[in-house]
């Protein structure tokens, strides 16, 4: 399953507002050609697709669907006859769905469950961390004063490595203070956190952040911070800020 932009290129993050046509590869694996085949192609959001899956009776809109001819052991690309214009950030992040079968000699039997019948190919797509974004944390208990913030964000499909860089004197330093490593998760979050290990008698200082992305060039930052000196807590903050995309 591809998403192919208006240049011809694949993406595996959509942008709203702009036109995308989505494809299936489809290869017959078995020893009778296909002469009826179907794909149904669908974008909705993963939550429906996943209720989808576990009832039957549910019937999703389909954005097109269109006929294929497959020779045993052919392999073959099928295009959906409409073109995919997502108009909001939150519909670019919708999941892609191609039903691919034969009525007559290979139907599908579960419906938009992908894990569980061949016929259903799905992509949920990657919201893109990745990039340099700047802004400024409020003066909050951890910054007495307002603080210019820098994160690079390295992205791997899933997998993440973060810098971050906190304002020193009037500039931004060269080198980040804090780095680390993480992966999107449930609700396309990145949780990333930090243990601060001192003397016995120094407090130590645990520290999280939340990171979500607005828009494509809104990175949402939460910011937790725990000190303790010993078992004894002394303080905790929670800020919350933006990021602008450079």
């Amino acid at each position: 399953m591809q998403i192919v932009d208006a240049a011809g290129d694949v993406t595996e993050i959509p942008v709203a507002g702009q036109n995308y046509t989505l494809r299936i590869h489809i290869i017959n694996h078995g020893a009778a050609a296909s002469y009826g085949g179907i794909v149904e192609f669908l974008v909705a959001e993963p939550a429906l697709i996943d209720a989808a899956a576990i009832n039957p009776s549910t019937v999703l809109p389909r954005l097109g669907y269109t006929g294929f001819v497959a020779n045993p052991g052919s392999a073959i690309t099928v295009t959906c006859p409409k073109v995919w214009t997502p108009t909001s950030d939150a519909e670019a992040s919708r999941s892609v769905l191609a039903l691919v079968y034969d009525p007559f000699v290979d139907p599908v039997t579960r419906r938009y469950d992908a894990r569980n019948d061949r016929h259903v190919a799905r992509r949920d797509l990657l919201p893109g961390f990745g990039g340099i974004w700047e802004g400024i944390e409020s003066a909050n208990s951890i910054h007495p004063a307002q603080t210019m913030l820098r994160i690079v964000i390295v992205q791997d499909r899933l997998a993440i490595n973060a810098d971050f860089y906190s304002q020193v004197g009037s500039t931004i330093p060269s080198t980040p203070q804090v780095s680390g490593t993480g992966a999107i998760g449930p609700g396309r979050t990145i949780s990333l956190r930090r243990m601060h290990w001192n003397s016995t008698m120094a407090p130590v200082k645990g520290e999280r952040w939340v990171l979500s992305l607005t828009s494509p060039t809104v990175l949402h930052v939460e910011h937790y911070m725990h000190e303790f000196r010993g078992y004894n807590p002394i303080r905790a903050a929670h800020t919350v800020f933006e990021l602008s995309k450079v």
